[in-house]
């Protein structure tokens, strides 16, 4: 009876380890599947279409024609809390640059938080106008000063390879990047006639939104 016992113990522990191997196969024949789908040949659209629908999902195009004027105006009010909260990052980053690149006795600028810089600016503007046109956005800003405060804003977000640029009528003005993704120029006039602070996506691509500090 205890051989019995044994061999049937024996038999059932062999079943389970069977079934076990089996499962593992499946799921290996799976996983290799996928490992050996052919992407660069175009041969399986599950997919491609599977890739190009999370594309369309995390794009974050806006149809600015559908929208009514206070949906543009909280659009554009939301996009602003990413813009600064993003400049806080880009200045802060430039910054600890130029720190590592001085002493160890470096100081930060008095008064100034190191990933601050954006929404100190931000607290210091009055909404204006927020005009669409071809597929781009003017959302305006005022603030009281001049040419100087606009390039003391300008140097504030500690923007990267600035260059002086002069244009008709006397015009004067300092140009740089904010990270990759963002131009800033300051400009002793404008079409209104006030100097101005502008921040706008290189390229200016349809639906970016082109901020305008106006100085008055």
């Amino acid at each position: 009876m205890y051989t019995d016992r044994k061999l049937g113990a024996f038999l059932v522990s062999l079943a389970v380890i069977v079934f076990s191997h089996s499962s593992v196969l499946g799921k290996s024949a799976t996983y290799d599947d996928l490992q050996n789908t052919p992407f660069d040949h175009g041969n399986d659209t599950k997919y491609t279409e599977l890739a190009a629908k999370e594309k369309e999902q995390d794009g974050d195009e806006v149809p600015l024609e559908q929208l009514t004027d206070d949906e543009l105006e909280e659009y554009v009010n939301a996009e602003d809390g990413k813009l600064f909260s993003e400049l806080d990052i880009i200045s802060g980053k430039a910054v600890l640059a130029v720190k590592n690149d001085r002493s160890k006795r470096w100081i930060a600028p008095a008064g100034r938080a190191l990933f601050s810089a954006g929404r100190a600016l931000a607290r210091t503007l009055a909404k204006g106008r927020t005009t669409s046109s071809a597929g781009k956005i003017t959302r305006q800003y005022h603030k009281a000063g001049d040419y100087q405060s606009a390039v003391r804003d300008f140097s504030s977000l500690s923007p990267s390879n600035p260059k002086p640029f002069t244009g008709k009528n006397g015009l004067e003005g300092i140009t740089g990047q904010l990270g990759n993704k963002y131009t800033i120029q300051a400009r002793s006039g404008s079409s209104s006639g006030s100097p101005t602070l502008e921040i706008f996506k290189n390229g200016k691509p349809d639906g970016s939104i082109i901020r305008k500090i106006r100085y008055d």
